[in-house]
């Protein structure tokens, strides 16, 4: 189930995050998951998904609730890009991803490169989605 929402989640992104969409500011030019450093990603801006944890909520009846908490986090190459990033990714969020209902976001986190130069601009931001799961007997 963890995987099924990780490749959902960043199939979601790149549908709707894309370079040309008008609902968002500068869309992104890729979507990946894991973990990735600045040089690592060829095209920029981007977005990465990593999962942080899968922690169990509760469980009733055979299923369990769980919480996946995830760092999304972008990489662009100037400031006013990483701004422009981090809000549609929000907006994304809040809006038009599928499980807006089902999950919590947190505070936008940033480091800013050098005004006017190419350099290594980030932001992340905290989510956690919720979700249910049958418990397999054995």
């Amino acid at each position: 189930m963890r995987n099924t929402i990780l490749n959902e989640l960043q199939q979601e992104m790149k549908d709707e995050l894309y370079p040309g969409n008008t609902n968002y500011d500068i869309g992104t030019t890729g979507v990946y998951r894991g973990v990735y450093q600045f040089a690592e990603v060829a095209a920029k801006p981007c977005i990465c998904i990593a999962l942080d944890r899968d922690v169990l909520v509760r469980e009733y009846a055979g299923y369990q609730t769980r919480g996946l908490y995830l760092i999304v986090y972008g990489y662009a190459e100037t400031t006013e890009d990483i701004h422009m990033l981090a809000k549609d990714t929000e907006y994304f969020f809040l809006n038009d991803y599928s499980k807006k209902n089902d999950m919590g976001i947190g505070d936008l986190e940033f480091i800013e490169g050098k005004e006017n130069e190419s350099n290594t601009c980030y932001f992340d931001i905290d989510i956690k989605i919720q979700y249910n799961q049958k418990i397999n007997s054995i």
